[in-house]
Formats: C-alpha cells, sequence, structure tokens
C-alpha cells in the first residue's frame, strides 16, 4: 500500500473512533448516564403543607449536545388522599416558562402513587456538553396538607445537590422506562407485605416438603425436661 493509501486508512480510524463518541439529537442511550438531575427544596422548612416545591437542573454528561424536546423529567411523591394533585412550572427563565409544560400520571410503586412530568417543547434548544439548565422551579398543590416525607423524590437539600430520585427519560417513554438519568421508585411489595420468612425455602422444595417447613416454623420449640436436682 503507498502513502497516499496508509493517511486514508489512518484518517478512516479516526473518523470512526469520533463518530462512535458522538450522540445524535434524537438517539436514545436509554440505561445510560446522560443527564444528570440537581435539586434543592424551596420548601424544606414545611413538609406538612399543602405545597411542593422543587427546584431541579439537568446536567449534560455526554459529549454530545441533547435535544431537550427529547427528554422528560419525573418527579414521584404520594397525594396522601389530598382533594388535588395539580402541577406547574412557576419559573423557567421567566414565570411564563416558555417551551416547557407539566404533566402528571398515576403508578403505584413504593413511595409515589403519582408523578409530575416536566416536558420541554421543540423550541427549547439543546443541552450542550457539559452545560447545565437554567432551574426549573416545580410546583405541586394539593388544597389541603399531605406528608411529604413519604414521597420518593423528597429530601431536605436546600442547595442545589445531585439527586437520583428525580428521574430523566426518553420524551414519551412509559414512567419508568427509557431511563436517561437518576433512579425510578420500585414496585411495591404486593398487598404492601414483607415477605413471608421461608419463602426463600419454595425453591428446590416439593409441596409436602415445604408444607411440613411452614409447619414447624409456627410449632413452639420443644424444650427438654429440667434435669432432676441432686
Amino acid at each position: 500500500m503507498g502513502r497516499s493509501g496508509s493517511r486514508r486508512g489512518r484518517a478512516g480510524a479516526i473518523l470512526a473512533v469520533l463518530l462512535a463518541g458522538m450522540v445524535s439529537t434524537g438517539e436514545s442511550r436509554a440505561g445510560t448516564t446522560d443527564v444528570t438531575i440537581q435539586y434543592m427544596n424551596h420548601n424544606a422548612s414545611a413538609p406538612n403543607d399543602d405545597i411542593i416545591e422543587a427546584n431541579i437542573k439537568l446536567r449534560n454528561d455526554t459529549p454530545a449536545a441533547i435535544a431537550l424536546k427529547d427528554l422528560v423529567v419525573r418527579y414521584w411523591f404520594t397525594r396522601n388522599d389530598a382533594p388535588m394533585a395539580t402541577p406547574a412550572c412557576w419559573w423557567w427563565n421567566t414565570p411564563s416558562c416558555p417551551h416547557l409544560t407539566v404533566t402528571s400520571g398515576i403508578v403505584a410503586l413504593r413511595g409515589a402513587d403519582r408523578y409530575v412530568e416536566i416536558r420541554f417543547g421543540h423550541d427549547a434548544g439543546v443541552l450542550a456538553p457539559g452545560a447545565t439548565t437554567a432551574a426549573i422551579d416545580l410546583g405541586v398543590t394539593f388544597g389541603g396538607h399531605v406528608d411529604e416525607t413519604d414521597d420518593y423524590s423528597y429530601g431536605t437539600v436546600t442547595s442545589f445537590t445531585d439527586w437520583k430520585r428525580i428521574t430523566v427519560h426518553d420524551a414519551g417513554s412509559a414512567p419508568t422506562e427509557g431511563l436517561r438519568g437518576g433512579t425510578p421508585p420500585p414496585p411495591r411489595d404486593e398487598k404492601g407485605e414483607r415477605p413471608h420468612p421461608l419463602s426463600g425455602l419454595s425453591q428446590g422444595m416439593s409441596p409436602p416438603s415445604l408444607s411440613l417447613a411452614r409447619r414447624f416454623a409456627r410449632t413452639p420449640a420443644i424444650r427438654p425436661p429440667p434435669s432432676p436436682r441432686a
């Protein structure tokens, strides 16, 4: 191979490496840590009043720009039998929160029976590599007092802190799917009960053996009679 062919080969290899590190703004990287959420609680001193007020920022942890329209943010909470749970954006760049909308959904997860979803419009722009958005002031009003301390996403931090309990997903994904950052709440245990202490024994045991084991677990231990005194 001549020098020109060698140069073309090296140039092609370099280009392949560069392209491998780039992410199309419309391409999902679900399952990777694309985005870090930063959170502070504007209402940390009053966890039992009638509002949630969470300030949220997104930081792009990838080497490529990400279109905000491709992302949604989900804040997970419990309604606590309040008469309503109405989400709103109270500030993002201006009080009108341009190119941003919020909606809510119902789930049955540990620490969450509701979530608020923050959506970005097509004109919201892109988040450059390493850049962080302006703070989004997210609010939820309940029309009555609630206990925020049982909410999955709740925290008492009063300055911006990396926070995994608020999550980022692909736009249009199911509530816990298309994950781009953070950790969603886990499923609830069935009926809210703890697993039976012998549940782990069921694997590899025949039904009669398992029945006997459970019966033995309910039977008080038999103590030997005391030794006669001399």
